[in-house]
């Protein structure tokens, strides 16, 4: 497909892999190792383009690819893709390269049978997202647990005495948190995927219309292989009935923070939910670190179960949003139908 004589637009072939990576540092302004690009784009086993780029005389000025995942819909196990890394070349905008890449992919994926896709498309997009058959759920809003205040006002008042007031952070810690840890579950950090992981994914609550297959190998493909970011995955049990399980990563070297991607648990022990977040909050005081992130939609239960935990909302947020590819997802639209995680997405 070509939009004039000088743009080409196809799917990838082998070697494209080096173009799009230069093309990822010139529109980002950071790099992307080919380790991390294969990983991400490349561990899908699926027969179908998922990934598409743009040159213009042999110069990669565009691409847009999507990572092939599995849902529920309707308790029925369905393909869907996640869109990432939609970028054009600075110096190539307005030519009407995003709109073909994105009208090729989507088309493409339709035909394969892909249900739906969904992301959260950037102000970039502009007016481009609505005419691309984008359409807006619901918001995903970032929370905070602070963990050591103390630390905090120390750093940014520059009182370095402040941060011997540990007390005072224990005292707030304790305050804002309102769900308390089980005692008599344990929980393990684990190096390597466990079927343990499948008995909890398959005792979830399946309340909603939509949710996104996880378990042993979605944990070995998001997190344990990620090159380029270490990701901490602990199992939760009560006795020897594996309960739950929590992801979270450290990043940062000077002030370092931690994001928790997510967390599953089963749906008759909620109370491994608490004591999940608790285990990560104590490694996470261990390894001196100020504060914990994480990403959840307004008014559903994993929102109602950071905030008890001590989380509070801020301001920043993304737009969630999906395209609809079969008939029977046009209506899939209500906060209780979908049920997503942050690792469901790239920025975390």
């Amino acid at each position: 497909m070509s939009i004039d004589s000088d743009i080409e637009i196809r799917a990838y072939q082998k070697g494209d892999e080096h173009g799009i990576v230069d093309l990822f540092g010139r529109c980002y302004d950071r790099e992307m190792s080919l380790t991390h690009w294969h990983w991400k784009m490349q561990s899908a086993s699926v027969e179908y383009d998922h990934i598409w780029v743009a040159r213009h005389r042999g110069r990669y000025v565009g691409h847009y690819a999507g990572v092939p995942v599995d849902a529920w819909i309707h308790g029925k196990r369905r393909p869907a893709i996640a869109p990432v890394d939609a970028m054009v070349d600075p110096q190539m905008r307005r030519r009407g390269i995003l709109t073909a890449l994105v009208t090729l992919a989507h088309e493409s994926w339709r035909q394969e049978g892909v249900y739906f896709c969904f992301g959260l498309p950037n102000e970039q997009w502009g007016s481009r997202a609505e005419v691309l058959g984008w359409v807006p759920l619901f918001s995903f809003r970032w929370l905070l647990r602070v963990l050591r205040p103390e630390a905090m006002f120390a750093r940014r008042s520059r009182i370095d005495a402040l941060a011997r007031l540990t007390a005072v952070g224990a005292l707030s810690r304790r305050l804002l948190r309102r769900a308390r840890a089980d005692t008599e579950i344990s929980v393990q950090e684990i190096y390597e995927t466990h079927r343990d992981l499948d008995t909890i994914a398959n005792g979830v609550s399946c309340t909603e219309a939509v949710r996104f297959v996880r378990g042993s190998n979605w944990i070995d493909k998001r997190y344990l292989r990620c090159p380029s970011a270490e990701y901490h995955v602990l199992l939760a049990k009560r006795g020897k009935d594996p309960v739950g399980y929590a992801v979270y990563r450290i990043r940062g070297s000077t002030i370092r923070n931690a994001v928790l991607t997510e967390v599953t648990v089963r749906h008759d022990d909620q109370n491994a939910y608490p004591t999940l977040v608790a285990a990560v909050e104590r490694r996470c005081l261990e390894e001196h670190i100020e504060t914990i992130s994480a990403l959840s939609v307004p008014g559903t239960e994993d929102w109602r179960c950071l905030k008890r935990c001590g989380f509070f909302s801020r301001r920043a947020a993304f737009s969630l949003q999906y395209v609809p590819m079969r008939s029977e997802m046009q209506a899939l639209r209500g906060l209780d139908e979908w049920h997503f995680e942050g690792g469901d997405f790239d920025v975390v």
